[in-house]
């Protein structure tokens, strides 16, 4: 038969913040956890689900797991540069310098960054 008419209140939808990639570095998205190096901020909390992206192209949905804050110098000596992007030493620091150098808070070597672990959700349960 035909579906029921939704009644006159509406379901309020979520905003759901977005992050997009330019692309798909390592080939991390393809996995279940991945992690994002962003700037420090207090933007993203732990819990929170996001939009990801490719360009203009939605590609999943992901909860923050945990975010920790690390001076570049740590993350590469870490070796998180390698894992998130697949970018050695020099490869990383140019990127972040590429992507932040002119802004203000940039300290090259020795700037704060966040690395967000985040887990993809896999499927939603549409069983009524």
């Amino acid at each position: 038969m035909f579906p029921e008419i939704a009644s006159e209140k509406k379901e309020e939808v979520p905003f759901i913040k977005r992050l997009v990639f330019d692309k798909n570095w390592n080939n991390k998205l393809l996995c279940f956890n991945f992690t994002v190096i962003v700037p420090e901020s207090d933007k993203f909390e732990v819990g929170e689900k996001l939009d990801i992206r490719i360009k203009d192209r939605f590609f999943c949905y992901a909860t923050i797991s945990e975010i920790k804050t690390f001076k570049l110098s740590e993350i590469i000596s870490a070796g998180y540069n390698l894992i998130d992007c697949g970018l050695n030493h020099k490869g990383f620091m140019n990127l972040m310098s590429d992507k932040y150098n002119k802004k203000k808070w940039w300290n090259g070597i020795d700037t704060n960054m966040k690395i967000m672990f985040l887990s993809k959700v896999e499927q939603l349960d549409l069983t009524l």
